[in-house]
């Protein structure tokens, strides 16, 4: 289960690192999506198997992303899924 997601920096720039602070009520398999504003899915990414406890996991915004609105969805192997908005800037 997924207890609280942050994601940083927000907004961000296509192409760039981002990190995800995440805390997880038990261990799990996490993966990502990234959706548009119509919610078509632009990014899928198995992230990894994570123990209890609190998270800082580093990943990588696809190249190419046109500047907006974005919906960044986690979710736990457990069913849990969290949601958050993510701005996408130019350089």
């Amino acid at each position: 289960m997924l207890n609280e997601l942050n994601i940083s920096p927000n907004p961000a720039i296509s192409g760039s690192e981002f990190k995800i602070n995440v805390n997880l009520s038990h261990k799990g398999k996490l993966m990502f999506y990234i959706k548009n504003i119509t919610r078509k899915k632009v990014c899928a990414e198995t992230i990894g198997v994570f123990k209890e406890g609190s998270h800082e996991i580093t990943c990588k915004l696809p190249e190419g992303l046109y500047p907006g609105i974005y919906y960044f969805i986690l979710n736990h192997s457990d069913g849990g899924q969290a949601t958050h908005r993510l701005l996408v800037n130019l350089n």
